[in-house]
């Protein structure tokens, strides 16, 4: 198998897109007459999931004296007035002792499931209020039964049973451990390549519009060249590249998915699978 990945093996500088808002957005504060906040939502970064977790940026101005932050799902959210939920933030929520006067700090919120809104109220030296507020959709996952996986680029074409998940009122999936027996039992033949794990915890994947699909990127369970420097990713070809046709990836029957990926080493190159059929391949039960 290795000998045949480094046949196939293609160079590939990758561009990398912006996305959403930049990472420097929300580092300018106004000068507005009284106490304003503003709000910028990120994906929360490496050791945290973005499915349940979100971090965000608040940026006060100079008339700001403090700021507190609640989080609450919609749904049980209280009916009141602006003024009345603002005060019910303050005496409720968490202070945000990063904020005073004009400054700007960063805030991870984890365990979120279901949706939420996140109220950040700013109060001024003369109690004045003013609040900014966002909105995140913790996905909550319940069991869906029994489909099957391959692989056929990592593990040889061989198709294991998997367990799958379902997000709560959405057509969006998990597989647990999909690549856990295949790896232990080296079905790509890939030796001192195999990273010593089960390899991802979870794949992920959703429709989107017209029988197409999306998949999260993720890392495989092999090192190129068995240097642990160098993992071997699944990426959804988009993420890669605007440039890559991500056509492929889509529902193929009734419960039936396929994804064509890029299987990529970042930095070094990959193996272009963006326009093959049935390279991974799910059943769902």
């Amino acid at each position: 198998m290795k000998k045949y990945t480094y046949q196939l093996f293609i160079a590939f500088i990758a561009t990398v897109a912006m996305v959403s808002c930049s990472e420097e957005e929300g580092t300018i504060v106004g000068n507005d007459p009284g106490p304003v906040v503003t709000i910028y939502q990120y994906t929360p970064g490496e050791g945290y999931s973005s499915d349940n977790d979100t971090r965000i940026r608040v940026a006060a101005n100079s008339k700001t004296g403090e700021a507190y932050y609640l989080a609450e799902k919609t749904a049980e959210m209280s009916s009141m007035s602006e003024d009345a939920y603002m005060a019910h933030v303050v005496s409720t929520g968490t202070k945000i002792n990063e904020i005073s006067g004009e400054s700007i700090t960063d805030l991870i919120l984890t365990g979120l499931f279901g949706n939420y809104t996140i109220t950040v109220v700013a109060v001024g030296s003369d109690k004045t209020m003013t609040s900014a507020a966002t909105t995140f959709t913790g996905i909550e996952w319940e069991y869906l039964g029994i489909g099957k996986f391959a692989d056929n680029w990592a593990l040889a074409g061989f198709e294991y049973e998997v367990t799958i998940e379902k997000a709560v009122g959405l057509e969006r999936y998990r597989l647990v451990a999909p690549y856990k027996e295949g790896l232990a039992n080296d079905d790509g033949e890939w030796a001192d390549w195999l990273d010593g794990t089960s390899g991802p915890g979870h794949v992920e994947f959703w429709e989107t519009s017209g029988g197409q699909i999306r998949f999260k990127t993720y890392s495989i369970g092999l090192n190129y060249q068995a240097n642990a420097a160098n993992p071997v990713k699944v990426y959804y070809p988009a993420d890669l590249s605007s440039d890559l046709s991500v056509s492929n990836n889509k529902k193929v029957g009734d419960k039936q998915y396929q994804f064509a990926p890029y299987y990529y080493v970042d930095g070094v190159g990959g193996w272009n699978n963006t326009g093959n059929d049935g390279v991974i391949v799910i059943t769902l039960p």
